[in-house]
């Protein structure tokens, strides 16, 4: 009883500081310093403490990241507790295990946002996952995170509206001549592509076992639709 009155109690003042940080720009780079320093002093020896800490944080810096400027949110942001292949590999980062526990039943609202793109998503998995192809990603949540579907998983995730991930990232043109630069663009996009296979089998092993990827790509070849439709292209 007395842990819970405390808890509600510490989820009611990091929530008032973390809105009010958000919404003041400059501030929320402070709340994030004192933050992280607070998570790494706990992190090996009060995991539940920590877990709380963390799905309060995420809750609110979720639903309210458009509510500033968030340039300066995820430049702030701490970098190892992004969504990258090396943080999932490092048994030693307990943070980003919470993160993506955190955003998985956050981002669940793709079932519930199903008619309009959902610009609060999309900057979401733009910046938490630096380092995957956005759209590439995007078809990944689709099939992992929408309603479980085993006969119809390939057919409902192309089927469904795509509310986030439409864009990929932006890039500056770089090389000794415009096919240099434009061979270096399309090097990194096959890179970052090449990144969310990897990462959404770290993630997602279940999903993409080697017995299942046969089957979805069977079931996708299956599906017919009118050359250079959008279900096409998603297929």
């Amino acid at each position: 009883m007395y842990w819970s009155e405390i808890s509600r109690h510490l989820c009611s003042v990091i929530v008032y500081a973390e809105k009010r940080a958000l919404e003041e720009e400059y501030m929320i780079c402070l709340f994030l310093k004192y933050f992280q320093e607070n998570v790494n002093i706990h992190e090996n020896t009060e995991v539940k403490y920590i877990e709380y800490l963390l799905s309060t944080f995420y809750n609110t810096f979720f639903e309210n990241i458009l509510a500033s400027s968030e340039r300066f949110a995820w430049e702030c942001f701490p970098d190892e507790w992004k969504i990258t292949k090396g943080n999932v590999m490092d048994r030693n980062n307990i943070v980003v295990k919470i993160t993506f526990r955190s955003f998985c039943q956050w981002a669940s609202r793709i079932n519930e946002i199903e008619e309009h793109y959902d610009r609060k998503l999309d900057n979401i998995v733009y910046n938490l996952f630096p380092e995957v192809d956005p759209p590439t990603w995007a078809a990944i949540l689709i099939s992992v995170l929408s309603p479980y579907a085993p006969e119809n998983r390939v057919k409902l995730a192309i089927e469904r509206n795509w509310t986030f991930g439409g864009f990929s990232r932006i890039r500056t043109l770089s090389g000794d001549s415009l096919a240099e630069a434009e061979d270096n663009i399309k090097a990194q996009e096959l890179a970052e592509i090449q990144n969310a296979y990897e990462l959404a089998i770290l993630l997602f092993p279940n999903h993409f076992s080697k017995e299942l990827l046969p089957k979805y790509i069977e079931d996708t070849n299956k599906l017919k639709y009118p050359d250079n439709s959008l279900k096409s292209e998603k297929g």
